[in-house]
């Protein structure tokens, strides 16, 4: 069995493989040089041959497709992985891959989507848990527009459940149940064990340890009925509520169920605990007949009309209109996707698993690779092996110091886009570290984890070493991990990773954006990227060497380690390929390993080993040592370990030289104090805390710019040095190095304030600043205000020196505290940003195609994410949110305004003008001409095939029998059947850019005897049965369809999209009296939009509705004549009933009297407002006055209002009186009350206006 591909040939059943390709590419001059010096007995290939026997290989997966994903690609060695993959054959082979293609499928697709109606949108596919929106595939609604039915497929059917249906963000109930109510979100606390949520007459609680926290939520009558619109955003939005509870921290965590427009007031009462298990939130569902019922697999009771969906996941669907139900509802559902064989149960069952995902892809014959691969060519044991690694409980701890355990690794994965199955088979193996070998006629399945030793090789069974140092002038330091995250409501979030010593050093910053369509965690995200990170950093080096019958017992991922002649020393690598060649030997490819990079934890030091020979180390002649490190400085700083407790590390930093042969800086360090192994024979006179001072130094390990010196002992004191290290080996001395002494001690002083905040807008809300390094910060604290520890105004937490956050307000201050171990925060560092709205649209161009419109605006600007379009027109008002720059819309011939606006981050922008865009009720000419031209083009094309099958065929007769003949040129492939008796004569023929396929006459000429031809080239079909004049034929190109011919018979039901037949296929006249059976058009059957013209005298028209521009006659009445529009005008026995009536003449009498317009108006007021005018009355068109509502006078100034009242207050006072008597002083004094009166002004009241318009 052989697949032909891109030029290469795999043969299945001998597992041999043949590909031109070159395991190395050429260095430049200075990367050869320091190599040469690197690797003295090592050689560099510039290119290779081909030819070998491929023994095993990474097919793919994370080791060669991870680096598409995480860049720094193996070069030569992943491009020759990629075209040695069984799968890349066996797919290219019958799949045209996408143009753009690269594995990396936008996130952001299901971000309120309203599902489409086409037939074009292929059917999803999901694994695990997903929000999700469908393809709309029946749509019909009753007569007055009251009732819409239709139908929504999800995706591939088998799955496991629907946990909700929205329409309009409206929870849907289930037929076939009385629900009346549905879930919206879960709530739980996983640190304190008596957390509880409670909600009762719309104030949410909720209770952790001796904490609480309360919400007072809002409904939309508490909205719309308040004075004070200054709500919380969590108090009127769902996904406000949850991400509040999400940044509340200490174990809090709120996951959606369904996206809903409904407010948190909606919410039904609760009183649970929630202590690691969730409690649910719910509120009612759309009542009044709006329903879903769902069917997996199962045929629609309409599959006349709509066809059968086979194998799918749809829902039928009834609406009943509302205020928000209305126009052509938009459907989205949070689905338990695919139910796959978890081959270690035997069980068919849901799972998130990703191996066991990936094993249900691989054997798919109807959307996987299951018609090329069996479980016979799978190793089970690698399945079941990988599963059990991905289900393993890690832990971690979150921002704020609580441990989270989840899986180490899951699937939640929408295939929904045509790439081809590798394409998405690499998607699924980026998810989890995972990758592929095919070994001795299996594949089998690895995840990227520690690996022990499976072999050494040394001098004695290796040969032919050959090096390519990778490139880390291009490798990224930054990663942008986008993914959908279920806790931000399904929304896409970027998960930041990145190395800021090394864009430090680089001066530079090589970001590498990467789209995980399966995860939806955050912290598997980071893993993930803080993976490729460090491993671009650990392992630079790709190596190829040969060996003998030692490399027979390896496979692809084995680990081994190789010293080679004195160029490394025990230096570890996986191996990528195992290759055997002409001469008998294996050729064993792979990249450098280390051991470090596999834990779970998202930060941790990387274990620094020298690898390199001793010869290796030996320098040039008069070779210069390379230069002391400067700049050294420590730092002591907090960590909180899995368990809780607390450890302490050195964190040390230095600046080496600059120069392209440095290659790293080595840390050494003492500690004051001596360990228990280290005490022996000591100097006299040395304090016995000092010990330690006289021992050797320590080697801590090496790193080209920073070290984290692990678990140091709080309390004792280090000193440090560190050392430059070129790429010869050579160190600068240590005795003279530059050093630096730190002593390990709790900083429990308040954190000094945060530096250099700044900014980032382009693609998300992104702060950042530098680290604090005097106090134990265990958190940031980034907010709006200044109330530090307060949920109010509070943006987010981290322990990182960058931070995602979500702002409403376009221009605003920022503060960030840093908060120590003891809760002390520093004083606020602070940034004003300013994040201007979109400006409009400035041009928009509407291009006419067949039954709709291409609308396209102008490109995005900086910082837009997507754009609003407006489309309106004759009982049409559609909005779609796109995230490109064009739109193809499809209506009813009419004539619409289009406008439009950005959007970004916030919202929506500035609104462009209206432009106006026609859809017309007939077809372009050119459209037609188009079709026409085609068919000549396939005239000629059918002529040629008829000639050369009838040349051919005269050929064969001068034979003189019937025969079939077998011709093949370098352009072109024949068979010609001959059948003399009948005189007939057949010929099938392909070429690059045609194949025909011609029956016709020996003797005759084609055109009289008839020939049927069927002609297939790159742009177009044409089949055609032609005798004679009569040519009947179906024509399809690019352009359209045309089916032309003598006689055209429908047998079968024919219905026509758009109700309209452009050409008249019903003669004038063909239908007149005599075919029409008597009473056979009724009312019901017939409509007649415009009637120009009825000759006969019709006689009396009764019932129904006469509407138009005119009606002319004499004489209006009603049966019996008690209402009468008479000739001159005049309307008697009239009664005019409504809400409202408008006249507009300018002299209006009632009983001879003349009327003016009359207002009324009435409402609240406050002491100190002025009363209002009716619109579009003046003050002299108007009188007014208020009354108080607590008997308070009314003092009107114009038209303001002062209600005031007197308050009358007691006070006291004393007299004296001094007398002389007789010369003598007496004094006597006595005490009194008085009142004091006092206007006091405040109050509310009402006003009343009437405003009389002049006559």
């Amino acid at each position: 069995m052989f697949n032909f591909f891109d030029g290469a040939l795999f043969d299945i059943q001998n597992n041999r493989f043949g590909y031109s390709w070159q395991p190395f590419q050429p260095c430049d001059k200075e990367t050869e040089r320091l190599a040469k010096r690197l690797f003295r007995h090592a050689h560099f290939k510039g290119g290779g041959k081909s030819g070998g026997k491929l023994f095993g290989a990474i097919l793919f997966g994370f080791v060669s497709a991870g680096f598409g994903f995480f860049g720094a690609g193996l070069s030569a060695i992943s491009r020759f992985v990629m075209g040695a993959s069984l799968f890349s054959g066996i797919w290219t082979a019958t799949h045209k891959p996408n143009a753009n293609s690269q594995g990396n499928v936008s996130v952001q697709r299901f971000d309120r989507q309203q599902e489409q109606m086409t037939a074009d949108i292929p059917v999803q596919l999901v694994y695990g848990r997903r929000l999700i929106t469908g393809n709309q595939t029946f749509h019909q609604t009753d007569a007055d527009a009251k009732q819409l039915h239709k139908h929504v497929v999800l995706c591939e059917g088998g799955i496991n459940k629907i946990v909700s249906v929205t329409a309009n963000e409206l929870l849907v109930p289930q037929k076939s149940t009385d629900q009346k109510s549905g879930i919206v979100f879960t709530v739980r606390n996983i640190k304190y064990e008596n957390a509880g949520i409670h909600l009762s007459e719309k104030k949410l609680t909720l209770t952790y340890g001796d904490k609480s926290k309360e919400v007072q939520l809002v409904n939309k009558s508490d909205l719309e009925g308040s004075n004070d619109k200054s709500f919380w955003e969590w108090q009127i939005s769902i996904s406000g509520l949850i991400s509040y509870i999400n940044r509340l921290g200490d174990g809090w965590q709120a996951f959606p169920f369904a996206a809903t427009s409904k407010y948190p007031g909606d919410l039904h009462n609760i009183d649970a605990g929630c202590y690691a298990d969730f409690a649910a939130l719910t509120m009612d569902t759309v009542t009044g007949g709006t329903s879903y019922t769902f069917h997996d697999c199962d045929p629609p009771e309409n599959y006349d009309e709509t066809g059968g969906y086979p194998k799918m996941a749809w829902l039928d669907m009834y609406f009943t209109v509302s205020e928000e139900l209305n126009g052509n509802p938009s459907v989205s559902c949070l689905v338990e996707g695919l139910k796959v064989m978890d081959t270690r149960s035997r069980k068919v069952e849901y799972s998130t698993n990703p191996a066991m995902c990936l094993r249900d892809f691989l054997l798919s014959k109807r959307y996987g690779l299951g018609k090329w691969i069996t479980t016979e060519m799978l190793d089970e044991d690698s399945f079941k092996e990988s599963a059990d690694y991905c289900d393993e409980i890690i832990s971690y701890l979150d921002p704020v110091g609580v441990t989270v355990r989840e899986k180490r690794y899951e699937l939640n994965m929408i295939i929904d886009q045509r790439m081809s199955a590798i394409e998405w088979l690499q998607e699924i193996l980026a998810n989890f570290c995972g990758y592929m070998t095919f070994t001795n006629g299996k594949f089998k399945l690895h995840i990227e984890r520690e690996t022990p030793i499976s072999y050494k090789f040394n001098d004695d069974n290796c040969f032919d070493l050959a090096v390519a140092p990778l490139a880390l002038s291009e490798t990224p330091n930054k990663y942008s991990v986008a993914i959908v995250d279920p806790r931000n409501n399904w929304k896409t979030v970027h998960c930041i990773c990145e190395d800021y010593a090394d864009q430090k050093e680089r001066q530079k910053i090589i970001t590498k954006e990467v789209q995980l369509n399966g995860c939806t965690s955050q912290y598997q995200a980071l893993r993930l990227a803080r993976f490729y990170r460090d491993q671009n950093l650990a392992c630079p080096l790709q190596l190829s060497f040969k060996t003998g019958v030692e490399g027979m017992h390896l496979e692809p991922g084995d680990v081994v380690t190789i010293s080679y002649h004195g160029v490394f020393d025990g230096l570890p690598i996986r191996i990528a390929e195992i290759k055997e060649t002409e001469e008998g030997d294996y050729e064993i490819s792979g990249r450098q390993y280390n051991d470090s990079l596999y834990g779970d934890e998202l930060s941790g030091g990387i274990h620094w080993h020298n690898y390199i020979g001793a010869k290796s180390m030996v320098t040039e002649e008069n070779e210069i040592p390379p230069k002391d490190a400067k700049n050294v400085r420590a730092h002591t700083q907090r960590r909180l370990d899995e368990d809780g407790s607390t450890k302490y590390d050195i964190h040390i930093l230095f600046d080496l030289p600059v120069s392209p042969s440095i290659e790293c800086g080595q840390v050494y360090y003492k500690t004051k104090a001596a360990v228990g192994t280290e005490i022996g024979i000591f100097d006299e006179g040395v304090p016995a805390d000092e010990i330690g001072w006289n021992r050797e130094w320590k080697f801590a390990g090496e790193s080209p710019r920073e070290f984290i010196l692990r678990r140091v002992v709080l309390g004792e004191t280090y000193r440090i040095r560190v050392v430059s290290k070129n790429k010869s080996g050579s160190t600068s001395d240590l005795e003279s190095a530059p050093e630096v002494i730190v002593k390990v001690t709790a900083k429990e002083t308040v954190p000094s304030v945060p530096y250099n905040l700044r900014y980032d807008f382009s693609r998300e809300f992104l702060f950042r600043w530098d680290d604090v390094p005097d106090s134990d910060v265990i958190y940031y604290e980034l907010r709006l205000n200044k109330n530090v520890g307060s949920p109010t105004g509070l943006l987010g937490r981290t322990p990182d020196t960058s931070i995602v956050v979500h702002l409403t307000s376009r221009v605003g201050t920022v503060y960030l505290y840093a908060i120590n171990s003891l809760k002390k925060a520093s004083y606020p560092a602070t940034v004003k940003y300013n994040y201007p709205k979109p400006p409009a649209p400035k041009n928009i161009t509407c291009t006419e195609i067949p039954r709709g419109a291409n609308i396209v605006v102008e490109e995005f600007p900086q910082n837009v994410v997507g754009m609003r379009l407006y489309v309106n027109g004759d009982g049409v008002s559609d909005v779609f949110d796109l995230r490109s720059s064009n739109y193809v819309y499809h209506g009813k011939p009419s004539i619409y305004s289009i406008s439009a606006a950005y959007v970004d981050l916030i919202g929506e922008g500035f609104r462009s003008a209206e432009y106006t865009c026609v859809i017309n009720p007939t077809f372009k000419e050119e459209w037609i001409e188009d079709g026409t031209l085609s068919i000549k083009k396939m005239d000629a094309e059918t002529s040629d095939a008829i000639s050369k099958a009838t040349k051919s065929a005269n050929d064969i007769l001068n034979i003189n029998r019937s025969m079939a003949e077998l011709k093949q040129t370098t352009d072109n492939i024949s068979a010609t059947v001959v059948d003399k008796e009948r005189s007939l004569v057949s010929q099938i023929s392909a070429q690059a850019n045609r194949i025909s396929s011609v029956i016709t006459s020996l003797n005759k000429n084609p055109s009289q005897s008839g020939y049927s031809a069927l002609t297939q080239l790159q742009d177009g079909i044409n089949a055609r049965v032609v005798k004679g004049d009569v040519i009947n034929q179906i024509n399809m190109t690019a352009e359209g369809t045309k089916i032309d011919g003598k006689y055209l018979h429908v047998t079968g039901t024919t219905w026509i999209d758009n109700d309209v037949i452009v050409s008249g296929m019903i003669r004038s006249g063909a239908v007149s009296a005599d075919k029409i059976a008597s009473r056979s058009i009724t009312a019901d059957k017939l409509r007649v939009d415009s009637l120009s013209a009825v000759s006969a005298n019709i006689g009396n028209v009764r019932g129904g509705t006469i509407s138009g521009s005119e009606i002319i006659g004499s004489v209006f009445r009603n049966a019996n004549n008690s209402f009468r529009i008479d000739e001159n005008g005049n309307i008697s026995g009239a009664k005019i009933t409504g809400s409202s009536l408008e006249l507009t003449s300018s002299d209006l009498k009632a009983a001879g009297m003349h009327i003016g317009a009359v207002s009324f108006l009435k409402g609240r007021i406050n002491s100190g407002d002025v009363i209002p005018l009716p619109n579009g009355y003046t003050e002299e068109e108007c009188i007014w006055w208020a009354t108080c509502d607590d008997h308070r006078l009314a003092i009107i100034n114009g038209r303001k209002v002062t209600f005031s009242r007197i308050e009358n207050k007691t006070k006291y006072g004393t007299v004296h009186v001094n007398l002389f008597v007789d010369g003598k002083g007496y004094f006597a004094s006595d005490n009194y009350q008085y009142v004091e009166s006092s206007w006091v002004d405040g109050g509310s009241g009402t006003y009343y206006v009437i405003g009389v318009k002049k006559i």
